[in-house]
């Protein structure tokens, strides 16, 4: 068995997409003067790996601590969605793209898949994330997919537990 862990790292002043909060990690306590550490982090949700849920853009849409973690079938795909490439149920993870169209975005979202991931920041335009969380459809973004080779593989993916929020903050592993 083969584990990848595809999270990114949260450190200080990482990349974030343009115009979301900077991530901020600062010391707090000191084990020099306190005898522990303690820090506080400021940043976004929508920071490093997270997962979209449908109230980022559904007015009626479920909160990330209503959905649930996301586990099962994937497949890591290179190149583009289309009909006939993943099975029922099967969650693409979009390696090598900053983006999908529209286009793919429907195909998923009629296909009966939980969820989709992708390596960069945002999957894609406002109509897509509209077109897929409509259909319940969860959104990982800002994976680490360097390691994660084309072709079948399980994902473990759980984001935080925030009440009420529109994404979260996730670990994400892929095993084969």
């Amino acid at each position: 068995m083969d584990i990848i862990d595809v999270t990114k790292a949260i450190y200080d002043g990482m990349q974030v997409y343009p115009g979301d909060p900077k991530v901020k990690i600062k010391s707090a306590k000191s084990l020099k003067k306190d005898g522990y550490r303690f820090s506080e982090i400021s940043m976004g949700l929508h920071a490093g790996t997270h997962i979209d849920a449908p109230a980022h853009f559904l007015k009626r849409g479920k909160a990330i601590d209503a959905t649930k973690p996301i586990l099962g079938s994937a497949r890591v795909v290179e190149g583009k969605i289309v009909q006939g490439c993943l099975a029922k149920g099967e969650i693409p993870i979009v390696k090598g793209r900053k983006s999908i169209t529209e286009g793919e975005a429907e195909l998923i979202a009629n296909c009966g898949i939980p969820a989709v991931g992708i390596g960069s920041l945002s999957i894609g335009s406002p109509e897509v994330h509209k077109k897929l969380l409509s259909k319940g459809v969860l959104i990982i973004e800002g994976l680490d997919l360097s390691r994660a080779k084309p072709g079948k593989c399980q994902i473990i993916c759980l984001p935080m537990k925030i009440r009420g929020a529109e994404a979260a903050p996730a670990r994400c592993l892929l095993v084969s």
